[in-house]
This record gives C-alpha cells, structure tokens and sequence, in this order.
C-alpha cells in the first residue's frame, strides 16, 4: 500500500458479490480512499457507495447530456445492468470513496 500507508482515509474491506468479477473477483480485498462527492470522482473510477439498501462497488460515470450519475458493473454475468440516477435523485446515495488497490487470492 506504498503511498496509501498510514493513511487514515483509508477503508479496507472485500468485495462480496460478482458485479466486478472481470476486475475484482468475489472474496479479492480492497482499499477504498474516502471522498464524499462526486466532484471527486471521474468516468471510469471505481467507487463504492451505498444507496438505500445496500453498499456497491461499481464503475462511475457523469453523464452531463442527461444529467445522470450511472454506476456500472464490469462482470460476466450479463444479468448485471448499470445502476442510474438523475442528478436531482442522489439524495439518497452516499459516495463511500474511490477504489485504490485491489489484491486477489488466486
């Protein structure tokens, strides 16, 4: 974790579920660096939120045409669809932060 040592806005936890399986295998252990905003985020970051039922790691985007938020999945499961949200309806998410190491047990 090099740069990430010793940093107290670090959360480690393991992914439980297979939404990111093509990247981060169920079980593989991550290292989530904290933010609270969207500003702090960019297409493409892995981020872990929660909304009203549960916490997701999933692939962030910022639609500005559309004024959405999407969250998509990176698996095999073709089942597995983006999760989106107008601008106007984040109340209920809570960005937790951006994923910073991923280590998977082979």
């Amino acid at each position: 974790m090099r740069k990430h040592a010793g940093d107290k806005e670090i959360i480690v936890t393991y992914i439980n579920g297979e939404s990111m399986n093509r990247i981060m295998p169920n079980h593989s252990l991550i290292a989530i660096k904290k933010c609270t905003s969207v500003k702090d985020l960019r297409d493409g970051d892995i981020v872990a939120f929660k909304d009203a039922e549960q916490m997701c790691v999933k692939e962030f985007f910022n639609d500005f045409q559309s004024r959405t938020f999407s969250f998509s999945p990176n698996s095999a499961d073709k089942s597995l669809t983006p999760v989106i949200y107008r601008w106007e309806d984040t109340k209920n998410i809570k960005i937790i932060g951006k994923v910073v190491i991923c280590v998977v047990n082979f």
